[in-house]
């Protein structure tokens, strides 16, 4: 199966959140106008990781996004 990432961020389901490529890596971003933060993968290819992965890999940056609110409210982070 061939990985996109429209198909990986609508399976995450969060519309704050971005899946971009960079020089030898692939990250997520969030940016809700309030929080912004980004999560790097290190891997080459987008699929080097399995649907699945990518989506473990997104689902886990949106619970570290959702601690910060909530231990320091809604202002921004980085």
């Amino acid at each position: 199966m061939i990985v996109r990432t429209a198909t990986i961020l609508k399976r995450i389901g969060n519309e704050h959140l971005s899946l971009h490529c960079g020089a030898g890596y692939w990250f997520f971003n969030f940016d809700d106008g309030d929080i912004f933060e980004t999560d790097s993968v290190y891997t080459m290819r987008l699929n080097d990781l399995s649907l699945d992965q990518w989506m473990a890999e997104g689902r886990v940056f949106i619970k570290q996004i959702e601690e910060v609110r909530r231990t320091h409210g809604s202002t921004q982070t980085t």
